[in-house]
């Protein structure tokens, strides 16, 4: 009424928006058991849909559903239930207030289908189950459930007419279960489960007109029993009511049964605002601990800092005492080096000696052959490596420390006459080739023969005269050059 609607926004004007929840007991609440064919996924939701048009086309976004269980003959389709407010124009008004509140409402529930969570408190979850219950003064529900799943349920007006409670309970399981007998939802010889959820006042009368007879099995439960089972929190009260109010408030993983998104608009936004808060709340707890953290960390580092220069400021200084005791023994290392230098210079070059080679020369120039051949000078040097050809490698040279390798030059007289040039000629020649057969001896040069092998040439004698006695013996000068190999060779 109008009056309602006014001490309600009278209510929402005093009272924080706290987020709520809106428990539906109505008459205009429709329930059908229909068949749909056995199916799976977007086609099995496709069919419900379907459904739902034909029947509840005008409850638009106030429709719900359930799969039970599957026929047992035929096809075996699958049974569900659809229920849907079949008035839903009578929410808005509420809803509209609730919005301009700003209320968040976080789901809309049915109070019957609602009701099967109350069925595990009574010892009530199996077989036909009819449960009767009052949530105001003027009307009661009946709501028939089977193997713990909703079936149907309606609310009817209370009307004593001349009689008591009790009976007019009585009349009305009568007709509900003739109902249901009717259109096959219970069998004629089936077992009927009944209890009964009434106020303390009427609790005589029902139990003296609904006593348990053949096929009827009736319980009665007070108002106040059924709470303390529900733990009702400041809701209880003379009807049922502040039952199923507390296992609305107690349902916190759901969103109800009925309603859309833009019901939930607000409390969405009522959700963001908490997760954003809350990420907030963690994100500056967290900087909070991070900067504690970096704080304390900062110092066991800067202490660490300090405690590493004095420890190398500790070191450096031994270091250098310890370095003041070396340099004069450093110092002299330079001096070592060249030493062992020169000792490993020494030792690389002592295979070929002047020695070797002056033997080995007499021992060639002993021979008859070389009769006419006198040495009078023996120069020796040592120079870097030289060539096949004899030529010293500039490129050998510029190293710091270059192979060496010695070189002799042979200087002599041979008695030379008009004779006996050809011989004299040839005993220098076979001089050097006997030198070059030496593996030790790298390359011999003639430099220089007694004789100018042109057609006018003289003998050069070593006194530099021109003038010779036609058959007097002369005295000519030869030069050879002879380098020996490297001590690697």
């Amino acid at each position: 009424t109008d009056t309602g609607r006014e001490e309600f926004a009278h209510y929402l004007k005093k009272t924080p928006p706290v987020p709520s929840s809106v428990l539906v007991d109505v008459i205009e609440e429709d329930f059908r058991i229909e068949s749909i064919p056995h199916v799976y996924g977007s086609d099995r939701l496709a069919l419900v849909k379907r459904q739902i048009e034909r029947y509840f086309r005008s409850s638009g976004r106030y429709v719900w559903h359930q799969f039970h269980d599957r026929e047992t003959s035929g096809r075996r389709d699958d049974r569900v239930l659809l229920a849907a407010l079949t008035n839903p124009e009578m929410l808005r008004p509420w809803l509209s207030q609730l919005a301009e509140a700003d209320v968040p409402i976080r789901g809309i529930w049915s109070l019957p289908i609602l009701s099967t969570k109350i069925l595990p408190r009574l010892h009530a979850k199996s077989g036909n189950v009819f449960l009767i219950s009052q949530q105001v003064s003027s009307n009661i529900r009946l709501t028939h459930f089977k193997n713990g799943k909703l079936v149907s349920s309606r609310s009817t007006t209370i009307n004593l007419d001349g009689t008591n409670y009790g009976h007019f309970i009585s009349d009305q399981i009568e007709q509900t279960a003739r109902f249901l007998a009717n259109k096959r939802s219970i069998a004629f010889d089936e077992t009927l489960n009944i209890h009964i959820i009434t106020p303390d006042e009427y609790f005589d009368s029902v139990s003296a007109s609904c006593v348990s007879a053949h096929l009827r099995n009736i319980t009665i439960h007070r108002t106040r029993d059924v709470e303390k089972k529900v733990a009702t929190q400041g809701v209880a009260g003379p009807y049922g009511n502040g039952i199923f109010a507390q296992i609305c408030i107690d349902d916190r993983f759901t969103r109800g049964h009925y309603g859309g998104t833009p019901d939930f608009a607000i409390y969405n936004r009522y959700l963001m605002g908490k997760t954003l808060l809350g990420s907030s709340v963690a994100l500056t707890i967290g900087s909070i601990l991070l900067a504690t953290w970096l704080y304390f960390d900062t110092g066991r580092m800067q202490t660490e800092i300090r405690e590493f220069g004095l420890q190398t400021a500790d070191i450096n200084q031994q270091y250098q005492s310890q370095l003041q005791k070396l340099e004069p023994i450093l110092a002299k290392t330079g001096l070592m080096k060249a030493s062992v230098d020169l000792a490993e210079r020494i030792e690389s070059n002592k295979q070929i000696s002047p020695q070797q080679f002056m033997v080995h020369i007499s021992s060639i120039l002993s021979g008859r052959q070389f009769e006419l051949l006198h040495v009078t000078e023996i120069t020796w040097n040592a120079a870097a490596v030289a060539d096949e050809n004899g030529e010293i490698n500039e490129s050998v040279t510029k190293h710091l420390q270059p192979v060496l390798q010695h070189q002799a030059s042979i200087k002599g007289n041979v008695l030379v006459t008009a004779d006996n040039i050809r011989d004299a000629v040839n005993q220098i020649n076979q001089l050097a080739e006997q030198l070059r057969s030496d593996k030790k001896i790298q390359n011999v040069q003639i430099k220089k023969l007694p004789v100018d092998t042109r057609s006018i040439g003289r003998l050069s004698l070593e006194t530099g005269s021109s003038a010779r006695t036609e058959n007097a013996p002369d005295s000519g000068t030869f030069i050879l050059s002879v380098n020996m190999r490297g001590p690697a060779a």
